[in-house]
């Protein structure tokens, strides 16, 4: 990723992808990916993601656990390098902070539950049952979790990559490739303007369309349209 950002490159001409460092938009950035880790919608301010990190500081050091002390410096790390670019990005460039956040999470409830069985009586053929047990309940409550986001986002989702990959199909049976230098114009079509995926268009030979119309929000906007160059 260094290269990409240290060097002169069409990625790191275009001012909304260059290094931005600053504490106020590093921190705020921090709160966007924060509300995406724990399934929340602006939700997180600045005192409210010092507080967390400081709460999540002090159970590792109290516990002297070297798995929860990596787990939030590797989260904090992580995210870092994206927190640096000033265009938010969607939670796929969450999966190595999810590294340290699933690492953390799971070293805390196992030394709760560690500590709740050596201050609770329990005999040993107990403390065997009880341990998988609580893998078990842990699942119970996480899976909800996670199905609840999910029913709510993956109709849309499904509907604007049914509606892409139609489009593309119709393309792919009327110019199977396209000639260099020659351009596709798609006016009024149906999805926002992040919703053609550029993988999509390979097969044709074009790069992610560049979108030309209105505010996909506004329905009274002039008919939107769509153009990427052929390569």
């Amino acid at each position: 990723m260094a290269p990409k950002l240290l060097t002169f490159n069409p990625l790191t001409s275009n001012p909304r992808h260059g290094i931005h460092l600053s504490p106020r938009s590093v921190l705020e950035a921090m709160c966007r990916y924060h509300d995406l880790l724990t399934y929340q919608d602006r939700y997180f301010s600045v005192p409210k993601l010092l507080t967390l990190w400081g709460a999540m500081a002090l159970l590792a050091h109290a516990l002297r656990s070297r798995p929860l002390q990596f787990g939030f410096w590797f989260l904090l790390v992580s995210l870092l390098p994206v927190c640096v670019i000033p265009i938010p990005r969607n939670g796929f460039v969450l999966y190595l902070p999810l590294v340290g956040w699933s690492l953390y999470v799971a070293a805390l409830l196992v030394a709760l539950r560690d500590l709740l069985i050596k201050r609770i009586p329990i005999r040993a053929p107990a403390a065997a049952i009880l341990r998988p047990a609580s893998l078990v309940v842990v699942g119970a409550l996480i899976l909800p979790l996670h199905a609840r986001p999910r029913a709510h986002l993956a109709p849309g989702i499904h509907e604007a990559q049914g509606h892409a990959r139609r489009i593309m199909e119709q393309l792919l049976k009327m110019r199977p490739r396209l000639q260099p230098a020659s351009s596709l114009l798609l006016v009024d079509d149906p999805l926002p303007p992040a919703g053609l995926e550029p993988q999509l268009f390979h097969p044709v030979g074009l790069p992610r369309p560049q979108h030309l119309g209105g505010p996909h929000e506004d329905a009274r906007a002039a008919p939107r349209q769509r153009r990427a160059d052929a390569v």
